[in-house]
C-alpha cells in the first residue's frame, strides 16, 4: 500500500511559504490567507497541520535552526576539545548570519522564543558531553550539572540573539564572535 504524498507536500509548501515570507527585510503582516495562497493549499489544510500562525512560524524556525545545527561537525565525547570550539561557534554563527533576516523576523514574531530554547538545548547537550568526557567535570569548584550547563548555554544563546541584530562587521564578524563565545564557554567550564 502506497501512502499519499500530498499531505507531506502541503505541509512542506506551507513551511516554505513562511520561510520565503520571513526572508524579506520587512515582511508584510503574516496571515493565514496570504500563506495558504502562496503555498497553494486550502485554509482547512493549514489547520490540519498548524493551530495558528505562530505554530507555523515556530515550525519553520526550528527547521532552519536544525539545518544550521546539523551542519556542525559531530562532537566527540571522548575529546572535550572538539565539543565547544571557536571553529564550531564560528560555523554556527556563519549559518545563522546567512539567514539573519529570517531569524530576526522570527525573533520579532510573538510567541517564538522556541528558537532560543532550541539553541540553549543544543549548547547544553554539548556542554554536558564535554563535562562527562573529562576526568574532573568541575567548574569553578562545582560539578557541571545540567542546570549550570543550561545557565551557560542560555548566556551564549542570548549573546547570539544580540549578535544577530548587529552589522556583522569589525568585532561583530562571525569569526570574532565565535572566538569570544568559545573563550567564554571554555572559561566557564574549566
Amino acid at each position: 500500500m502506497t501512502l499519499d504524498p500530498r499531505p507531506a507536500r502541503s505541509r512542506t509548501a506551507l513551511v516554505e511559504a513562511t520561510i520565503k515570507a520571513l526572508n524579506t527585510p520587512e515582511p508584510a503582516s503574516l496571515n493565514i490567507t496570504d500563506l495558504v495562497k502562496a503555498a497553494g493549499v486550502s485554509r482547512p489544510t493549514f489547520y490540519q497541520y498548524f493551530s495558528d500562525i505562530n505554530t507555523l512560524i515556530h515550525t519553520a524556525a526550528l527547521e532552519k535552526l536544525d539545518t544550521a545545527l546539523n551542519s556542525l561537525p559531530e562532537a566527540d565525547p571522548t575529546d572535550p576539545s572538539t565539543l565547544i570550539t571557536s571553529a564550531a561557534s564560528t560555523s554556527l554563527l556563519t549559518a545563522l548570519q546567512a539567514d539573519a533576516v529570517f531569524f530576526r523576523n522570527v525573533l520579532d514574531a510573538s510567541g517564538n522564543s522556541s528558537l532560543v530554547e532550541e539553541l540553549v538545548t543544543f549548547l547544553t547537550h554539548r556542554l554536558l558531553l564535554r563535562g562527562s568526557a573529562t576526568e574532573q567535570p568541575k567548574t569553578t569548584n562545582r560539578p557541571l550539572t545540567s542546570d549550570y550547563a543550561q545557565f551557560i548555554a542560555a548566556g551564549a544563546a542570548w549573546l547570539t540573539v544580540r549578535w544577530l541584530r548587529t552589522d556583522f562587521t569589525g568585532p561583530n564578524t562571525a569569526q570574532a564572535m565565535g572566538q569570544r563565545l568559545s573563550t567564554m564557554i571554555q572559561a566557564a567550564t574549566s
